[in-house]
């Protein structure tokens, strides 16, 4: 059995700048945002679990943390994975 310490989540926004009375944007900005969960749940060997990050559109990178003891940690980068809502439309 492997118990899922954390989940991290990597996702960005970006910001339009525009100078006054312009109306193109003068530059981009992107901001990375890390989030860190703490989930501590057994998963059974052979088995999954659904994590739901709610609308977060830029999701950059998943990476599930297992403590392995004494300081360590392992950490697994997981797939970004797209579902179908209730509406049909494709989700991240």
């Amino acid at each position: 059995m492997i118990v899922v310490d954390a989940i991290e989540v990597n996702h960005a926004i970006t910001t339009l700048v525009y100078e006054p009375g312009s109306s193109e944007p003068s530059k981009k900005i992107k901001r990375v945002i890390r989030e860190r969960l703490s989930i501590k749940h057994e998963i059974p060997p052979h088995s999954s679990i659904r994590i739901y990050f709610g609308p977060v559109e830029n999701i950059e990178s998943i990476t599930a943390i297992v403590e392995l003891g004494e300081g360590r940690e392992l950490r697994i980068r997981l797939p970004i994975l797209h579902f179908k809502t209730e509406k049909g439309e494709e989700k991240k």
